[in-house]
């Protein structure tokens, strides 16, 4: 029976079928069999032999595949004069698994009753469980942020939502445009392309993990909130990994991963994943002290109203993920894809008013507005009211500039109004397309010289779509890299979040500096 393979991979063991007469038993039969996708789920091309003579009985097929992911293929056999069979079913999966994606989805309008979330599923299926980003814009003019549930390898939910309390709202808002980036748990370098195997320099430098926090911070000046605990903040520390640690403050994101139903009460149902009416605990995500080494992490309840939980205060802790870029950048990155797609990356000073922060992106770099994608999250919580940033403009502005605006939002519940003039540190990072890659993670490097040749010992920390990695070298940089060996030093993992280890003797008369090249299953490095 056909086996579960990846796209455009070989399905192995090989495919056979097995002439029978007509109690059952085997035959000898010679008899030419032909094969074709009986149910076809993803739309797929059958590749390879699909037709063979049968040797004893016995048809054969070693090199079939299909070209598109999908659950429940089945492939049927037939041949002249013989009553055809079916497969048992097998599945496609896709041929990369993931490390890191950026994309876009628009979610549907909601009413003032229940309203059901969003299923997005990633383009490729991640080896563990990724952490999501999300950013919404301001196309509801209500305070209104997004919050997900059922995060895993292949997707997530998400749903927008609005505090209780809120001045003005009645549950009701149109149709929103939500980016999202999703990215395994770990220290690793994003590919930076500009100039290929010759680039100056190592590529951007991204960690990622989550907190589990009970800690919240609230409007103490403004009353209410009887019966909560004390204001309090979490210390949240960086992955430190050798040579892959920020040499200043990163941009920060966060998001929240879980949706206790302990802090939301009964609104909140699970199947399917719905809320009726406001979100009651309203939590987002609060941050401050952003350094090289990591940050402080709360959960902002100052737009919670006080009695809306049947007990007051956070009953469940709530985990925050975090993505944290190498801030000041202007890269082009190589998608799993083949295409290139910038990213830039930056601070500056937001309110309560829009305000927008250039970038501009390596020479090449293609600008369609449609096609961006924008992050923000606060880096600092200076004014006691907290508040969440919403994106508010993201546009080209000629050449290979754009324009990236986002401002504080708050809810007028405990106070009269939603203003936020206290000038705050907003992160932001740009995308200039969806993005896929499968990210490889560098420990530690080291060679020995022995005469003319080099001992190269390197350990990796992750390794997610990966088939092996090439070494390079130069005299000096007046110098191309040239290749040290023409085979492909094959990853010891391929799919897996744990180091590996790897040494090779390399004829490297003359060479000052290396470089190591990763490949991934696509071919792309």
């Amino acid at each position: 029976q056909p086996s579960n393979a990846a796209t455009n991979a070989a399905i192995s063991p090989a495919v056979s079928v097995r002439i029978l007469d007509s109690l059952g038993n085997p035959t000898s039969s010679t008899a030419t069999v032909s094969l074709a996708i009986a149910n076809n789920p993803g739309s797929a091309t059958l590749s390879g032999s699909t037709s063979a003579a049968a040797v004893a009985g016995v048809a054969s097929f070693a090199n079939l595949s299909l070209n598109q992911p999908g659950s429940g293929y089945t492939l049927s056999a037939s041949s002249a004069g013989l009553t055809a069979a079916t497969s048992a079913a097998f599945d496609i999966g896709s041929s990369a698994t993931a490390g890191f994606i950026v994309g876009a989805i628009t979610i549907p309008a909601t009413t003032p009753a229940t309203n059901v979330a969003t299923r997005v599923r990633f383009p490729q299926t991640f080896p563990a469980t990724p952490v999501v980003i999300v950013q919404g814009d301001n196309q509801n003019p209500d305070p209104q942020a997004f919050r997900i549930a059922n995060v895993g390898p292949t997707g997530f939910e998400v749903l927008q939502v609005e505090p209780a309390g809120c001045s003005g709202c009645t549950g009701a808002a149109g149709a929103a445009t939500v980016h999202w980036l999703a990215a395994l748990p770990g220290v690793y370098r994003l590919p930076n392309e500009v100039s290929g195997i010759d680039a100056p320099g190592p590529g951007v430098l991204v960690k990622v993990g989550s907190v589990s926090t009970s800690a919240s911070q609230r409007a103490t000046a403004r009353g209410g909130f009887v019966g909560w605990a004390a204001p309090s903040w979490q210390a949240a520390t960086f992955t430190s990994v050798a040579g892959s640690d920020f040499s200043s403050a990163p941009v920060l994101l966060t998001t929240l991963q879980s949706w206790s139903a302990a802090n939301e009460g009964s609104n909140l149902t699970t199947s399917p994943l719905a809320l009726r009416g406001a979100s009651q605990l309203w939590l987002t995500p609060a941050v401050r002290n952003v350094t090289a080494t990591g940050f402080d992490v709360a959960l902002e309840s100052s737009s919670s109203d006080d009695n809306a939980g049947a007990t007051p205060g956070i009953n469940a802790p709530e985990t925050v993920g975090y993505v944290a870029i190498e801030s000041g950048v202007s890269a082009r990155l190589r998608a799993n894809a083949g295409s290139l797609i910038g990213l830039a990356s930056g601070t500056a000073t937001v309110t309560g008013t829009c305000s927008n922060q250039t970038f501009t992106y390596p020479a090449g770099t293609a600008i369609a507005d449609p096609n961006l994608r924008g992050f923000a999250g606060l880096q600092t919580r200076n004014e006691d009211d907290g508040g969440w940033i919403r994106r508010c403009g993201l546009l080209g502005t000629g050449g290979t500039n754009i324009q990236a605006g986002s401002y504080v939002d708050e809810d007028a519940d405990l106070k009269a109004d939603r203003r936020h003039p206290t000038a705050e540190t907003a992160g932001r990072a740009v995308f200039t397309g969806d993005f896929t890659t499968t990210p490889v993670s560098l420990a530690s490097l080291e060679s020995i010289r022995q005469g003319d040749q080099l001992r190269v010992q390197f350990s990796s920390a992750t390794e997610a779509g990966h088939v092996g990695f090439r070494i390079w070298g130069r005299a000096s940089d007046r110098e191309a890299f040239r290749a040290l060996h023409d085979d492909l030093i094959v990853s010891a993992t391929g799919d897996g979040m744990r180091g590996q280890n790897y040494s090779r003797l390399l004829p490297a008369a003359g060479v000052n500096e290396l470089r190591i090249e990763d490949v991934d299953v696509l071919g792309h490095s």
